[in-house]
């Protein structure tokens, strides 16, 4: 155990030391606690920002009043990886790759290979500390997949359970690159039981598709999953069976395209992926078939092999609880499939289950090894775990925009909001501190009635302005789950899909898919008190408790952090009144 003379015990958690990892984070642990955890995005401005996070890891030392020299050691929950060890073992498989590539492309070649892999360069010079300057002797690396699943484990409150993370690909700490792994989890003890190569990944199968759909890879693959409910998965289901990974009789049997599928994985790799023969394949069916055909296809084929590979898990360990991370795990889909295996009882998703979420896991596993403080298993009802401002600063940002905006002091925040919804308005809710993860719960989000499909158009066309396929989401009050959805479990991270009964359709029509199906933020008093508050007025004058919900944040950029950025949205009409703290504020020139 390492002592010190603090009187407290600091952790500082990263996702990785360079430019090229999506959703680089912070998360800072004080004597095993959960301090503060944000993503650079919200405070750069940049969705998915792969910087170093300097912003945010300024935040995390100002939030806890404290400086870099109270950090006692830096836990990386992304190593230095060596980006071709997948290759040594298939040598032909990558030159082949590459010869296509470069065939026809001349000098210029050089300058691609460079721009694209640069990020690798400058991860391993350790460019990003700079800045910080921490000693080398305090940066401790953390196997990806093991911080994954660390994240959820502690998280979860589940004593006992395996925990499994896939994604694209991770690296261990001697630089071998896996598409995930499986654990055994019994009191606060985490052991590697099983290994899933990268050669059968079905991240990489399904970013993909991902791509090849016209989506971004990282932040598109919801989209694929949205849009597969629009989709026949019959039309194109036995092709991309053919070039997926499978899983059958205890073994997974790697795709025979695993090598081109790494160039999916980033939209820079586009032109490389498409002059490829898997690019030109699933080009060539989605002409044919049609971009809703072939994401149903895509996400039946997902279902099916992770299915497979879960009864099989269920079998051979006796498992009947699972935590989840990564992001394979962002697909509610999957994860409501998952639910419903015979001998699950229970799952739990990690509420920031891609890259970021190692941020927490690393932080966790490091301090544990080093302080005598542990990490507790906690199930977490609420993750604000980010920046707050306070009434002063709230209104010091509104006196700068007063030529612009009209604003008052409510005592009653919840039911004055709960009346305008009611009368059709589209609410920002900006309260306390900001969420962990990518999901709005409640602290920033912007809230309708979910029986308006007239406003939930309006809600799409000012400020999502996004694909029409893409539903929305409703929050409700978690004791009237079981009235709302089929198979019901508390979900208050929106990490799970249900079917949702038929007699309640109508409720909440606006916050439903065109399956049916409803990815909840499930509410309860202890874990967000004041959303909680508003909910329920609303239901007094409904009978609904339900209200619909968004991220608070314009098409593109990341969810707002500040009473700025939210003032900004009010004044781009994106929403009609801002709630914030205390605080009803409107436009001037508002009809």
């Amino acid at each position: 155990m390492t002592k010190t003379n603090n009187r407290h015990f600091y952790i500082l958690g990263l996702t990785g030391l360079s430019n090229s990892f999506h959703d680089n984070s912070v998360a800072l642990l004080k004597n095993g606690n959960i301090a503060f955890a944000a993503s650079e995005e919200r405070y750069s401005r940049v969705k998915h920002d792969r910087r170093f996070p300097v912003k945010a890891i300024s935040k995390a030392l100002s939030f806890a009043k404290i400086s870099k020299s109270d950090i006692q050691f830096v836990a990386v929950g992304y190593p230095k990886r060596s980006f071709l060890s997948p290759f040594y073992r298939d040598p032909v498989a990558l030159f082949s790759v590459l010869f296509k590539w470069l065939r026809g492309r001349g000098v210029g070649f050089f300058t691609e290979v460079y721009n694209i892999f640069k990020g690798e360069i400058f991860q391993n010079s350790g460019m990003g500390l700079k800045k910080f300057r921490f000693a080398a002797q305090r940066i401790i690396y953390v196997d990806h997949h093991l911080a994954h699943a660390a994240s959820s484990y502690f998280t979860s409150g589940f004593d006992k359970c395996l925990s499994v993370s896939m994604d694209a690909f991770g690296p261990k700490t001697n630089g071998d690159i896996l598409s995930g792994s499986v654990f055994k989890c019994t009191k606060g003890r985490i052991e590697t039981l099983e290994e899933i190569e990268v050669q059968d990944s079905m991240g990489l199968f399904y970013t993909s598709v991902t791509l090849a759909l016209g989506f971004t890879p990282g932040d598109g693959e919801g989209k694929t999953m949205g849009l597969a409910a629009y989709g026949n998965f019959l039309k194109a289901y036995k092709l991309l069976k053919k070039i997926s990974p499978q899983f059958n009789n205890g073994k997974w049997r790697a795709t025979p395209f695993w090598t081109q599928m790494f160039f999916a994985n980033r939209k820079e790799f586009l032109p490389i992926f498409n002059s490829l023969p898997l690019g030109k394949l699933l080009i060539s069916w989605i002409n044919k078939y049609g971009k809703q055909d072939v994401a149903a296809s895509a996400q039946k084929v997902l279902e099916e092999e992770c299915l497979n590979y879960f009864r099989y898990l269920v079998k051979k360990y006796g498992a009947n609880k699972f935590t989840l991370s990564g992001g394979l795990f962002l697909n509610v889909k999957l994860n409501k499939r998952i639910l419903e295996i015979p001998g699950v009882v229970d799952i739990f998703i990690h509420p920031n289950s891609g890259d970021g979420g190692t941020a927490l896991g690393a932080a966790m596993l490091v301090n544990n090894l080093k302080s005598q403080k542990k990490v507790k298993i906690n199930n977490i009802s609420g993750v604000n775990w980010g920046s707050e401002y306070t009434h002063r600063e709230i209104k010091k940002t509104l006196l700068k925009y007063k030529s612009k905006v009209s604003f008052k002091v409510e005592t009653n925040i919840s039911g004055y909001v709960a009346k305008s919804l009611v009368k059709g308005k589209v609410i920002g809710w900006f309260q306390g501190r900001f969420e962990w993860g990518p999901r709005a719960l409640g602290y920033r989000s912007v809230i309708i009635d979910p029986r308006r499909m007239d406003i939930k158009e309006k809600l799409n066309n000012t400020l999502k302005n996004r694909e029409w396929f893409m539903p929305f989401a409703p929050s409700l009050m978690e004791e009237y789950g079981e009235k709302y959805f089929v198979n019901y479990r508390k979900s208050p991270f929106m990490t799970l899909a249900f079917d949702v009964k038929r007699n309640v359709l109508k409720d909440i029509k606006a916050a439903i898919h065109v399956d049916k199906t409803a990815r909840p933020n499930t509410v309860s008093k202890q874990g967000n008190p004041k959303y909680y508050e508003l909910i329920n007025h609303f239901y007094k004058l409904t009978g609904i408790p339900v209200v619909l919900n968004t991220s608070f944040n314009k098409h593109g950029l990341p969810i707002v952090d500040s009473p700025k950025d939210a003032v900004e949205h009010l004044l781009w009409n994106c929403i009609d009144e801002l709630a914030i703290g205390d605080f009803i504020v409107t436009r001037k020139n508002a009809k």
